[in-house]
């Protein structure tokens, strides 16, 4: 164990360093709305209140467990996450941690994973990306897909990130046609 931690946020990095009574998690997101940490460790979603140092609302869930750690996503504002089970993605409310949809957001080939990353917005949206080279973009309010683009031979799909409104996006992309 190292002397502090380093919590990737929306507003960029927050440390905790030893002393805070921030619980063992292995992944985080901030939730704006309600100045809290939604954490997630092994199979258990919880929220942690730093200015009472008091956690509450813990949930618990079946990850699908080849999955990476890098698929429990949430959104810049906390308002939504997401992780998977089974071969489902699940969003949920941060607020309460409750479930908003299970999703097929094209994360399988058959039983292989094939998702590079996958990215939320604030307001709702989805962002994929895949190793056959595709975009998708998945709306929860709806449960469909709204977009979808796949990109030329050459190039290879990395990673997508929503903006908080959903209304722009950035690709990291290898361009193996220089």
């Amino acid at each position: 164990d190292s002397y502090h931690s380093t919590l990737n946020t929306a507003g960029g990095l927050t440390t905790l360093a030893l002393g805070d009574s921030v619980p063992r998690f292995q992944q985080a997101f901030l939730s704006t709305a309600e100045q809290s940490l939604i954490l997630y460790n092994g199979r258990t979603f919880s929220k942690y209140h730093p200015s009472t140092g008091e956690s509450s609302a813990a949930v618990s869930v079946t990850p699908t467990e080849s999955i990476s750690l890098w698929t429990v996503t949430g959104s810049p504002d906390g308002h939504y996450f997401g992780h998977f089970s089974d071969k489902s993605y699940v969003i949920r409310r941060g607020s309460d941690l409750t479930v908003v949809r299970n999703m097929d957001i094209d994360a399988y080939n058959g039983f292989n994973f094939v998702l590079s990353s996958v990215s939320l917005s604030d307001n709702g949206l989805i962002g994929v990306t895949d190793h056959s080279n595709n975009l998708k973009l998945f709306d929860t309010g709806t449960g469909q897909k709204v977009f979808e683009k796949r990109f030329e031979p050459g190039y290879f799909l990395r990673r997508v990130m929503l903006s908080p409104d959903g209304r722009n996006l950035a690709l990291m992309v290898n361009d193996y046609g220089l």
